[in-house]
């Protein structure tokens, strides 16, 4: 089966339970306690156990985690595991198995000692809670516990102490550290299983511990005022409790790490024109730019795309761009959702949308005859023609929402072109199509046509061709072209 666990830091989920990290092998192995609740989140990386270990009743190791605890105080030390898809237990129990070795001592290597006469208790059952108890263990010994999952769902398990249990575990090996983000307000639960106990606060940056005044109950609500000056300070740093009751006094210590939440910059819309030449108004748009204008000077940052806001909120379903950053819309329009996220902390997000769209390519017919032959009626090289009733509908076609202009030879817009002045002999005129929507993202086209303006032939008058009647028979064979230049100087 499949299981989901994280190999390095989780973060606190339920304001009553520590969150922390596992080893995925022994000599990895994370120090635990149980006194207010141990919880980890569960991944699915598909590793199995080491060979070595004698895994006693486990038939497989799924997933393993593995974690060490001292006894901190004698007696008998009742535990209790539960795995479930929430951090809090209030959702659907998974199965969960373990096995406990022990006791050894803290100079033992007890990686290479987990063998059938050093297991203290194991259980490959179907339940999603187990439990197990040591008894009359001693103060200062140390024992291994390896926690497998065999559920294929992801989720949380906690390792807690049974209050009935007169020995303790030592909480002071065990460095708690939490991530959160600049705005997160976080309550940090130490509550000892003894309920006779006291608790006191300290904070260490590095700089050295200081007193946190005023704060003496099992629970810490951060960011808190350090310094005194009544605002509240989200500042890193270990956040140190100390619980003093009957099994004496130990320490939790949770450090604590403020992410920046990132964000994203203005990131304008994308609209250009689909001319791959398959117009079907979807095509490639290049993110490059929007990657660029996102981040800005922003690092430590990872950015993601995703087809919905809820995709981009819980880091779903990412679009694969490439190397080229390129994708091929599905709609159009359609709307693009960024998720950016702290590399650090992937709780700290900011998110936003933009619209892609598409603008269908122009294209202009040509006119089925692309030289129009005008007769100068008057003769006074002046002739008015209608491009629009002419043209417009055999350039245009079935395409809409266009503005059609008309440009001479010496390419000035013809203003009517409904009754334009053709003055030259020869005129070619440019037809261009637009789209009236000025910030459509496709060019425009043109073609061009001829016109020419041919003179009306002048008939001078009448003319007298005379031939020579060489036979005298009265009849005589005329050439009619000789009088073509009498009748007319430009027919």
């Amino acid at each position: 089966m499949n299981f989901k666990k994280s190999s390095i830091i989780i973060y606190i989920i339920m304001s009553c339970n520590f969150v922390f990290s596992q080893g995925v092998s022994c000599d990895l192995a994370e120090p635990a306690c149980a006194g207010g609740g141990f919880v980890f989140e569960n991944t699915s990386n598909g590793s199995s156990g080491q060979n070595g270990p004698n895994y006693g009743c486990l038939l497989s190791v799924p997933n393993p985690s593995w974690f060490y605890f001292n006894v901190a105080a004698s007696g008998n030390i009742d535990f209790s595991i539960e795995q479930n898809t929430q951090a809090d237990l209030n959702g659907n129990g998974l199965d969960v198995d373990y096995i406990c070795y022990g006791p050894f001592t803290n100079t033992d290597d007890y990686c290479s000692m987990l063998t059938s006469a050093n297991t203290l208790n194991c259980s490959f059952s179907e339940n999603f809670i187990e439990s197990f108890t040591i008894p009359n263990a001693i103060q200062g010994e140390l024992y291994v516990l390896l926690i497998t999952n065999f559920s294929q769902e992801s989720g949380f398990i906690n390792l807690a102490q049974g209050s009935s249990s007169s020995g303790t575990t030592d909480c002071s090996i065990v460095v708690d550290s939490i991530k959160l983000c600049e705005t997160d307000t976080y309550s940090i639960d130490v509550t000892s299983s003894i309920s006779e106990s006291t608790y006191s606060w300290t904070f260490d940056d590095g700089s050295g511990p200081i007193d946190i005044s005023g704060e003496n109950s099992s629970t810490l609500n951060i960011p808190i005022d350090l310094d005194g000056d009544s605002i509240v300070d989200p500042v890193s740093g270990d956040y140190i409790a100390t619980i003093v009751n009957s099994s004496g006094s130990n320490l939790v210590i949770n450090n604590i790490t403020y992410n920046k939440i990132p964000e994203i910059y203005s990131v304008s819309n994308i609209r250009i024109c689909d001319n791959d030449g398959l117009e079907d108004t979807f095509t490639e748009f290049d993110f490059t730019n929007q990657i660029i204008t996102a981040l800005g000077d922003q690092t430590d940052v990872n950015i993601s795309f995703h087809l919905s806001s809820l995709d981009a909120q819980t880091n779903t379903n990412p679009i694969n761009l490439g190397t080229d950053n390129l994708y091929t819309n599905i709609t159009n329009p359609q709307e693009i959702f960024i998720r950016l996220e702290n590399s650090e902390n992937s709780n700290c997000i900011d998110t936003a949308g933009f619209m892609i769209s598409t603008d269908v390519e122009l294209f202009a017919n040509i006119p089925i005859e692309d030289e129009i032959r005008l007769c100068d009626n008057g003769n006074d090289n002046i002739e008015v023609f209608d491009l629009v009733t002419e043209f417009e509908n055999i350039v245009v076609g079935d395409q809409l929402n266009l503005e059609v202009s008309y440009y001479d030879s010496n390419n000035v817009l013809i203003t009517n072109p409904n009754a334009f002045v053709v003055t030259l002999v020869e005129e070619e005129i440019t037809i261009e199509i637009n789209y009236i929507d000025t910030s459509n993202s496709c060019s425009s086209v043109s073609t061009s046509v001829k016109i020419f303006l041919d003179q009306k032939p002048i008939i001078t008058g009448p003319v007298s061709l005379e031939q020579c009647d060489t036979d005298a028979n009265g009849v005589v064979n005329f050439n009619l072209n000789e009088a073509n230049i009498l009748l007319s100087d430009n027919y």
